[in-house]
């Protein structure tokens, strides 16, 4: 089993820094002003709530590791996986940063994760290193910290199954 590491950018590092700091000045700022005395506090819960739930969504689904075993890509995500047949993959090639439409994304906080307006679903971390997967169900886009060797292996994988 070969398993290839899914890196934050710096640049995610920073939108998700800020995104939780801004975040977590609004809460303290909802709970904490006078001037929010008039709003309920089953308010301020359902806001707490509603925000720690997308937080909890987006850092489940980022992208930690990718594992190729001998039948089977397995996305590692920080909570769960995604397992991808080998034999079901059709291409894969290096992908360049591309302004696609998202129909659902984390936009940057803990990366780049969602669905295109194309139908591919994203687990990207580093916009520099990105590769594209298309299966015969799907099309995926991830981020490897070695996207040429990832290639290679997969290519190799493939072709010994």
């Amino acid at each position: 089993m070969k398993v290839f590491k899914s890196s934050n950018s710096t640049e995610v590092n920073i939108i998700t820094g800020l995104t939780l700091i801004i975040l977590s000045l609004l809460i303290v700022a909802l709970f904490y002003n006078n001037i929010s005395e008039e709003v309920n506090v089953y308010f301020k819960f359902g806001i707490l709530l509603i925000v720690s739930l997308v937080a909890m969504y987006f850092y489940a689904n980022s992208l930690k590791k990718i594992k190729i075993t001998d039948k089977h890509l397995i996305l590692q995500k920080n909570i769960g996986c995604q397992m991808i047949p080998l034999d079901n993959i059709k291409s894969v090639n290096k992908a360049e940063f591309s302004n696609l439409t998202a129909t659902f994304s984390s936009k940057g906080f803990f990366g780049f994760n969602g669905t295109l307006m194309d139908d591919t679903v994203t687990f990207v971390n580093d916009r520099k290193n990105m590769v594209k997967i298309s299966t015969f169900e799907k099309k995926y886009l991830l981020s490897v910290n070695t996207p040429n060797e990832f290639i290679r292996d997969i290519i190799n994988s493939s072709n010994n199954n």
